[in-house]
């Protein structure tokens, strides 16, 4: 039997808006199978444009430390190789998962077709399910 390989993904990008008016500026994920972190992918990428000041005071990244760093195009493949098959796991996935998507599709790749889980959503149902956990019950 096979075991689930979830890809928990953050993004950080130039912006919210479409991916003609932003990019990606960094990419991590952790794979987890089991109750176990198999592997971890980090890098920053060149958006290939100025990163907005508030962006850059709002994740720390700014164009000075993503200007050596590889495109999109460039990492393209590794990504995709990396998430094919497995499940997609991210904070508003409906903001990451179809950014990537975007990006890969720019960058000559087809869409990853993947199950996706959005931990805002999960973290709703807990909340709802059990409104006695609070950030502040756990003190």
């Amino acid at each position: 039997m096979k075991k689930t390989r979830y890809a928990v993904v953050d993004l950080e990008t130039t912006g919210t808006g479409s991916v003609e008016e932003s990019r990606i500026i960094q990419i991590g994920c952790a794979f987890i199978e089991g109750d176990q972190i198999t592997e971890t992918y980090q890098t920053k990428i060149n958006p290939q444009m100025t990163i907005p000041k508030r962006i850059s005071r709002l994740t720390g990244i700014t164009d000075q430390q993503v200007r050596q760093a590889p495109k999109f195009a460039d990492v393209a493949d590794k990504i995709y190789q990396k998430l094919a098959g497995t499940v997609f796991v991210a904070h508003n996935v409906n903001f990451d998962f179809p950014f990537l998507n975007r990006e890969l599709v720019r960058s000559g790749y087809p869409e990853l077709d993947l199950k996706a889980i959005d931990t805002v959503t999960l973290s709703q149902v807990l909340f709802f399910a059990y409104p006695w956990l609070s950030v502040t019950g756990f003190n």
